[in-house]
Order: C-alpha cells, then sequence, then structure tokens
C-alpha cells in the first residue's frame, strides 16, 4: 500500500475518531475572514449585509448619505456583492421610503433570467417588497493565478431615489431558507456556523480590518445601524453573536491606534452580549514586528524611541517592550470590566523570541510576574516547502515541520513556561505561495492527503510541547497568486469537506476548550438570533453532514463543545485558574499613553 493511500486512510480514521490523544490540553481554533462583498462564505441570511456601499451613476462617487447609509438625495445608484457561497432560489426584499429599485446578476452566464420575479414588486404605504430570483454558480475550486478564484456572480442592484424627504432605509434581501424579513431574526446561516462549530476560537484580526485599520475612537468604529459590509456585516456585535452561536472564545485585535474610549466601549459591549463562559483573547493590532506591514511596524518604531519607560536600547528588543508597553495599557483599561474572562496575549515573531523576551521582561521589571497579568505569549508557525511534484512538496514540508517548525515552537513554548505563562498560535498552517508555472501543483496539493498529514504533525508538535491554543489561518478564501489559505474554498464544500478542513475540525472537535454550553447570553444581548427557531443552530442540516461535531447538550448540536473544564489548565496541569492582578492606574505607567491622542 503506498503513502499516500495510507495517509488517506488515517486522515479519515482521524476525523471519525475526533482525535481523543489531542483532547486534553491543546484546543484548535481558526481565523474568520472579513465579511466582504468579495467573500465566498455566505454569513449572512440577510444577503445584503454582505454588500458593498453606494455610488453614484454616472458619477460613481460617494453619494450624500443618510445616518442609516442610505442615498440621502433624489438621483440614480448603485451597490453590488458576490452571491458565490449561497444557494439558487427565490431571495425575498423588502425596504422602506420612496425610491424604486432593480436587480440584476453580471458576470456568469446563467445571470439572464435573474431579478424581480414579474408582478412580485409592490409598495405597500411607505413599504416595498418583493421577490428575488437568483441563480448561482456552482463550487468552483482551485483558483486562477491571475484572476483568483473563477466563476465569480455578482448581485447589482440599481437605485433609484424619488423622495429626498422619504430616503430609502432599511433593506434586507433574505435567503430563500428563511422567514421574509421582519419575520426572521436569524443572524448567521446554518452553513457558516456549522463550519466554525468545532473550533474553539475564533480571532477576527481580518474582520476588523486590522492590518489598515482607520479606527480610533469608539465613535470611528463600524456601526451596526448602517448598510452594508464596512459597517453592518463587520460589525463587533456580529462577532460577539458568532462567538455565542458557535460556543467559540473571542480573540480580538485592538487597533494600533485604538483610544482609550475604544478600548473601555469594547471592554462594555463584550460584557453586555458575550456569553460568561466565553474568553476573550486581546492582541494589540497585528504583527508589529513584520517589516512588510510597514506603516504599522514604523509607527511602532517611533513610539518606542520616545518612550522613556523602557528600558533597553536593543532596537528588536525596545520594539517588543512598547508592543508590551501597548498591551498592559489596553488591560489597564478593559480588565476592571471584564475580569478573568479577558486574556491578553503578547504577540511576536515565532522565529525570533526577542520581541516576546523583551516584552515579558519588561513586564517583569516593570510590574512583576508577567502571569500576573498576561495569559501567554503567541507566534504564528506557519510551514512550507517545494519541489516539482507532490513527493517532493510532501518530504519538503515535512523537513520544514521537523526542523523549523519544532525548533521555533520548542523555543516558544521554554520561554513561556519560563514566565509560567501559555504559549499560543494566533496563526499557522501552510504559507505556499504559487509561480506561474506551479499553480496548479500547489493548489492541487491542498486538496492531498499530504497535506492533511502536514497538518495532523504540526498539531502534534504544539500538542507535545506544551503549546494552549493555535488560531490556524484561516477559514475560507479563494486561492490566487496571493497564497492558498483558505482551510475552505466555498462554504458550499462542507458537504464534502477538503483535507486541510477535515483535519482541523475532526482535531477541533476533539479538545476540551472549556467553554460549558450551558452559559447564556446576558439579558441585554438584544439580537435574539441564538433563541430563534429559524436559526440554523440545529445541527441536523444535510449540509457539512461529514463536518466533525462537539458532543451536543441542548438545542445546537453541532455547534457546542463538551468539557466544563477552567480552559486555563495548559499543558503542565498546575495552573488551574489564573487570578490576575490589578493593574495600576495608567497615569503611573511612565511615559506617553500611546494610542490616546488618535493618529499621533
Amino acid at each position: 500500500m503506498n503513502r499516500r493511500l495510507l495517509i488517506a486512510l488515517a486522515c479519515c480514521l482521524l476525523v471519525i475518531s475526533n482525535n481523543p490523544a489531542l483532547a486534553q490540553t491543546f484546543s484548535v481554533g481558526i481565523n474568520a475572514p472579513i465579511p466582504n462583498y468579495w467573500t465566498y462564505d455566505a454569513p449572512y441570511v440577510d444577503v445584503l449585509m454582505h454588500s458593498s456601499g453606494w455610488w453614484g451613476i454616472p458619477s460613481h462617487n460617494t453619494p450624500a448619505l443618510t445616518s442609516t447609509g442610505y442615498p440621502s438625495q433624489p438621483g440614480s445608484y448603485q451597490c453590488f456583492f458576490y452571491i458565490n457561497g449561497y444557494q439558487s432560489g427565490i431571495y425575498n426584499f423588502y425596504g422602506e421610503g420612496d425610491f424604486n429599485i432593480s436587480v440584476s446578476g453580471v458576470n456568469y452566464a446563467a445571470w439572464p433570467n435573474n431579478g424581480f420575479v414579474p408582478g412580485t414588486l409592490k409598495k405597500d404605504g411607505n413599504i416595498t417588497t418583493g421577490q428575488v430570483q437568483v441563480m448561482v454558480p456552482p463550487v468552483s475550486v482551485g483558483g486562477d493565478y491571475n484572476a483568483g478564484t473563477p466563476n465569480h456572480a455578482t448581485i447589482l442592484l440599481s437605485l433609484t431615489v424619488t423622495n429626498a424627504n422619504n430616503p430609502p432605509n432599511n433593506f434586507h434581501l433574505i435567503r430563500p431558507d428563511y422567514p421574509a424579513w421582519p419575520n426572521t431574526n436569524a443572524i448567521f446561516g446554518k452553513e457558516y456556523l456549522q463550519a466554525y462549530g468545532p473550533f474553539c476560537c475564533i480571532r477576527f484580526m481580518d474582520w476588523m480590518g486590522t492590518n489598515n485599520s482607520k479606527v480610533t475612537n469608539w465613535a470611528s468604529r463600524p456601526d451596526p445601524n448602517k448598510y452594508g459590509c464596512a459597517n453592518a456585516g463587520s460589525c463587533y456585535e456580529n462577532m460577539i453573536e458568532l462567538c455565542n452561536e458557535t460556543n467559540c472564545d473571542m480573540w480580538i485585535n485592538v487597533p494600533l491606534y485604538a483610544t482609550d474610549d475604544w478600548a473601555q466601549n469594547m471592554a462594555n459591549l463584550i460584557k453586555q452580549k458575550l456569553k460568561s463562559n466565553l474568553h476573550v483573547y486581546v492582541e494589540v493590532s497585528n504583527e508589529l514586528w513584520n517589516w512588510g506591514f510597514h506603516d504599522n511596524w514604523q509607527q511602532v518604531e517611533t513610539w518606542d524611541q520616545s518612550n522613556s519607560a523602557l528600558t533597553t536600547t536593543a532596537a528588536w528588543a525596545r520594539h517588543g517592550q512598547e508592543v508590551a508597553y501597548l498591551l498592559m495599557h489596553f488591560i489597564s483599561i478593559m480588565r476592571p470590566t471584564l475580569g478573568n474572562q479577558l486574556r491578553p496575549v503578547l504577540a511576536g515573531q515565532v522565529a525570533n523570541t526577542i520581541y516576546c523576551s523583551a516584552g515579558l521582561q519588561w513586564i517583569q521589571q516593570t510590574y512583576g510576574p508577567p502571569s500576573n497579568y498576561i495569559y501567554g505569549i503567541a507566534g504564528a508557525p506557519y510551514f512550507g516547502g517545494s519541489g516539482p511534484d507532490i513527493a517532493s512538496l510532501d518530504s519538503s514540508m515535512n523537513a520544514y515541520i521537523n526542523t523549523n517548525c519544532l525548533s521555533w515552537i520548542q523555543q516558544n513554548a521554554a520561554l513561556a513556561k519560563s514566565y509560567n505563562v501559555k504559549f499560543l498560535c494566533y496563526e499557522g498552517g501552510q504559507s505556499l505561495v504559487g509561480t506561474q508555472s506551479n499553480f496548479a501543483l500547489m493548489a492541487s496539493l491542498q486538496y492531498d492527503p499530504v497535506m492533511g498529514a502536514a497538518y495532523q504533525s504540526i498539531c502534534n508538535i504544539l500538542k507535545n510541547n506544551g503549546a494552549d491554543l493555535c488560531c490556524f489561518y484561516n477559514l475560507l478564501s479563494g486561492y490566487s497568486r496571493y497564497g492558498f489559505w483558505g482551510a475552505l474554498e466555498d462554504i458550499r464544500q462542507l458537504s464534502n469537506p477538503p483535507i486541510k478542513y477535515s483535519i482541523l475540525a475532526g482535531i477541533a472537535a476533539g479538545c476540551d476548550c472549556g467553554n460549558a454550553p450551558s452559559a447564556s447570553p446576558p439579558s441585554n444581548n438584544s439580537s435574539g438570533s441564538s433563541n430563534n427557531s429559524n436559526s440554523g443552530n440545529s445541527g441536523s442540516s444535510s449540509v457539512g453532514g461529514n463536518v466533525p461535531s462537539r458532543s451536543a447538550s441542548g438545542p445546537n448540536p453541532g455547534n457546542t463543545h463538551s468539557g466544563a473544564g477552567t480552559g486555563n489548565t495548559g499543558s503542565s496541569g498546575s495552573q488551574s485558574i489564573i487570578h490576575y492582578q490589578d493593574l495600576r492606574p495608567a497615569g503611573q505607567m511612565g511615559g506617553p499613553i500611546r494610542g490616546s491622542g488618535g493618529t499621533n
């Protein structure tokens, strides 16, 4: 029997058994893609939450908008979004105000028959309703080096505002398998929830637009009351609701220029809406060590040069101290509200521990033992490979995992242990990037059993070295010249999931995350979607029937985590509960408070 067949059988057994060997101390999370107009993850029951913003016709300029994000002046406007990932059928439209509207499809041969079903578009007082015929192209995988994922199909809304005194408002376009608005309060589609269901934690770095974030104070965040993906679609409230419905811990990235106002209001929102049994990991921005994110890296360098609270002049170490300084400042604001629900993470470069070691040392010198303040340190153990065929790629990846990744993980785990904190991975997984000549080979590798074995291997190394959590990157994205990051390429693949997703979901489903599923959202969580009988959380849908799920108790099997542990056991089992100390007031930290003045 050849090696690839043996690997395939082993991967199948892994998914069936949920890998109990990894159940005790190692948890698997996943990074969430941004719910933007171009994605194939079909997150929302109301597909207009996936939409772009409006532009004027023929100028294509951004029009004057109402407080809820709709064009406010008479004229013609358009917006659009990809429909891939959703299903074909009759979608129900609802809108308020004085306007004319049409719907059409572009970029796919089957689209000429799409649009409002004749005779269904009706206005009754201030409310317009109608039924929209939507045809969606089949799942298309493998990507294209030049064009990205092929066969993308677009819904185009064309709008004419007829009365400035009563502009459009409150638009909805509801999937065929849910009741028409306003008779549904489900937010997320059942496939979307099922895809996240096996995992222990969801990291929202991309969702929050962290790498290029312009968010400063609370008012500049995505507004849940405004139209489209940049606002209601990407709002923090939906992040929290997704964690509540899947019983996953939440990992957020504080925007680099976030103010104290942002931090306090974010803590308040999480306290009000996130289930009390779930934790929130807090990381400052993303990869502040990474020269590739030049603006963010350079800003940290500028800050550290003027920060008298830092204790070293060595460039990389001082940079790491500055990141620790920022993290400690945000802890001082958020911990009084969130208490032990907060899990601060000092993130650095997995291949160079100087950033985290310098940060830990600075916390020790300035405040005392880091374990009194932070949950852990984090890096991103990616692996690569090269070669002209699958066999050579397999050999190259395994060599990389068992040399580079093993060494990095051991060094970071040892550093974490020396300070009695956890070692986590904010990202990780394959980092292959195809050239025009080998793109098809690299794409096919993502579906080959040897890729599943590589993910199994990196998880074994993390587990065996005491890692606490790894949030692999990422749940879903198309393949292109920029990489093969998605465990899924299209949410509809859940009925027969690719090997990367199957392995990660199988391991995750065997982990005891310590998120007991009995806790309910706080009583003032007004979204209500988790209690909606149509929310798709029953886990009984035929969609995703091959997706591993956790043992169920209550109304949503397939989206709950088993076990009632604290989630703080770690690899040694010696630290069952972490009792964090309160920080000194921000004014005693020494040096200027970063981010408190906006974009300085």
